[in-house]
C-alpha cells in the first residue's frame, strides 16, 4: 500500500502533516495494519475529531502501534470513549491525547480502561475535564501501571 499523502515515516514514527483530507485517517490506519514496523503514529496538530478517533480505536487491537500521538485536535469525549475501550485491547503504552476538548465524561471512559491496558504514559492536560473526571482517573492510578501523568 502507497503511503496516505503528505505523510513521512522517521525510524518508525509516521508521521501527517498540514490536516486530514477526507480519507487520511482510514489510510493511515490501512498502512499501520501493513506495516508492523512502525511504532508510532503523530498525527498531532491535524483537526482530528471523534469519527477519526473511532477509525483509530478500530485499529489499535490490530496494529503494535507503542505511541499514539493524538494532541491538539478536536477529540472530544465520544473519540476518547472509542480510544478508551480500546485500550485493554492493545499494546500502547504510551498516549499524548492532551490539548483536545475531552471533558469528565471521556476522563472516565480512560479511568476505567487503566486498570485493563498496558498505558505507561498518558498525557491527558490541557483538556475539558473537571473534578469529576479528575477523580476518576486519580482513583485508577493505584490499579493500572501508568508510571507517568
Amino acid at each position: 500500500m502507497k503511503l496516505p499523502n503528505n505523510c513521512h515515516v522517521v525510524d518508525g514514527t509516521l508521521y501527517y502533516e498540514y490536516g486530514p483530507d477526507s480519507d487520511f485517517v482510514h489510510d493511515a490506519m490501512s498502512y499501520l495494519l501493513l506495516n508492523p514496523k512502525i511504532h508510532t503514529l503523530d498525527i498531532s496538530y491535524n483537526g482530528i475529531g471523534d469519527e477519526d478517533a473511532r477509525a483509530i480505536a478500530d485499529a489499535l487491537p490490530k496494529c503494535s502501534l507503542h505511541t499514539l500521538d493524538i494532541i491538539t485536535n478536536e477529540i472530544g469525549d465520544d473519540g476518547a470513549r472509542a480510544i478508551a475501550e480500546a485500550l485493554p485491547k492493545c499494546s500502547l503504552h504510551t498516549l499524548y491525547i492532551n490539548n483536545n476538548k475531552i471533558g469528565d465524561e471521556g476522563a472516565r471512559a480512560i479511568a476505567e480502561a487503566l486498570p485493563k491496558c498496558s498505558l505507561h504514559t498518558l498525557y491527558i492536560n490541557s483538556n475539558g475535564i473537571g473534578d469529576d473526571g479528575a477523580r476518576a482517573i486519580a482513583e485508577a492510578l493505584p490499579r493500572c501501571s501508568l508510571h507517568t501523568l
